[in-house]
């Protein structure tokens, strides 16, 4: 069961298939996403956030808030689902109850594969996407931060929060639910042996591939900003 905050998890030592020895692992499991965030307020660099839209701003804003107080300044870098794949369309499919009293909810996944819903869908995520950019900016545009946000290009698969590249808090995309309503476990790169120095390898790995095929739309690259101009003139 898990306990109000945190509890350790367990970790089972193999041989030729027997169960040998059960050891204190040092991951720790929270039930919900809030119960984690201070390890957010203790940074003392950089946060990174992978998550498919962003709408929970002012849940983070208090603990980078007191991260501030203790380094004065961060990095702060937000990964979102691209609004030009349907991956972020078929997220917000994913947790909706159906409309319609007289399906079920594998048949109205199914009539995802529709045009005109599809484009429905299509539209409506890019609209959380700019809401989420919009909603960033609000709460972190700061001189004390240096906010980066990015879109990468492929289907949302772990939520991830990685503190000083060394503190990670990982969770999954519930089907009919939000995130933050669920547990996370929390991982750290520090001092670690046998199966937790494995794992944390598994979000560590995430991040590196995220970051290596993302492309950043805020600040506006300036490459961007060129080619929009160039297109202005014709």
């Amino acid at each position: 069961m898990l306990c109000d905050k945190a509890t350790k998890l367990c970790r089972l030592g193999q041989a030729e298939g027997r169960t040998v020895a059960k050891q204190r692992s040092d991951i720790l499991a929270y039930k919900r996403w809030g119960d984690a965030y201070h390890i957010v307020a203790g940074a003392r660099r950089s946060i990174l956030i992978i998550d498919s839209y962003f709408q929970h701003s002012g849940e983070y804003e208090s603990s980078i808030g007191e991260a501030l107080l203790n380094t004065g300044k961060l990095s702060l870098s937000i990964y979102l689902a691209s609004p030009d794949k349907d991956f972020g369309a078929q997220r917000i499919k994913e947790k909706e109850r159906p409309k319609n009293k007289r399906l079920t909810y594998k048949q109205a996944l199914d009539e995802s594969l529709d045009d005109e819903m599809s484009e429905d869908y299509r539209g409506r995520y890019r609209a959380k996407f700019n809401e989420s950019i919009d909603e960033i900016k609000a709460h972190f545009l700061r001189k004390e931060i240096r906010l980066r946000i990015h879109k990468y290009p492929t289907m949302p698969a772990t939520r991830i929060i990685a503190v000083d590249d060394k503190h990670y808090i990982i969770g999954s995309f519930p089907l009919l639910g939000h995130n933050p309503e669920y547990f996370c476990f929390y991982l750290h790169d520090e001092n670690l042996t046998g199966a937790d120095l494995d794992v944390v390898g598994r979000p560590k790995t995430q991040v590196r591939l995220i970051r290596r095929i993302s492309d950043q739309v805020w600040p506006e690259p300036a490459s961007v900003r060129s080619t929009k101009r160039r297109k202005g003139r014709v």
